[in-house]
């Protein structure tokens, strides 16, 4: 039997008054409470956020020069081991259309860098043992430097199956951004969104 559970998370970057969140909003093709249709057993349920609360964070106004991260927190709440593939399916770029910079092009997406790891060991930090994901959908292990890429160029992203999450085990995807100071004025009111989608199947 080979089964599928996907979680679908919702982001938004925007600049000037940037707000990043995410709904808990699962899409399972297992059952629709984001569990197994076999309720007494729970083989797989893939949860995202802590103590069932959804995942979302809200940031003051950001600017070229500034940075920040945001961690997803992912537990496999099932009995069986899971094989994680996590897909980035689009980036929406949405431009500013009034004010003195507004260029109507909607600049953020290729402006803002991002880097995205898998902490294994939730330690908090990128350390032995953690999976980098590049842009092109490949992934890397441990090294001194993360790897960034623009936002723009995560789109249609999937890293298939990654790594195995055993039942009852956690871990984070850690997503890293930064506005490059050199970046000029044509970001200004520009905002970003993008999907990301968590799928959990059956491990062998």
């Amino acid at each position: 039997m080979n089964v599928r559970l996907k979680r679908v998370i919702g982001l938004t970057l925007g600049i000037l008054a940037i707000s990043i969140m995410s709904t808990s909003g699962a899409l399972a093709y297992l059952g629709k409470d984001g569990s197994d249709n076999n309720s007494s057993n729970s083989a797989f349920d893939l949860k995202v956020g802590k103590a069932g609360q959804s995942e979302a964070f809200n940031m003051p106004n950001a600017a070229p020069g500034d940075s920040g991260q945001y961690v997803y927190h992912l537990e496999n709440g099932g009995s069986k081991s899971g094989n994680l593939s996590i897909n980035i399916p689009n980036i929406t770029n949405i431009a500013e259309t009034i004010g003195k910079f507004a260029d109507g092009s909607g600049d953020l997406g290729k402006s803002t860098a991002m880097a995205f790891y898998l902490d294994l060991d939730a330690s908090g930090d990128w350390s032995q043992g953690d999976i980098g994901l590049n842009a092109d959908g490949g992934a890397y292990s441990y090294r001194s430097a993360l790897q960034y890429s623009t936002l723009d160029s995560y789109a249609n992203t999937k890293w298939n199956t990654v790594t195995v999450l055993a039942a009852g085990n956690k871990l984070n995807l850690v997503a890293l951004w930064s506005i490059p100071a050199t970046v000029g004025n044509e970001i200004q009111g520009d905002s970003v969104s993008f999907d990301i989608s968590f799928t959990l199947t059956q491990a062998y």
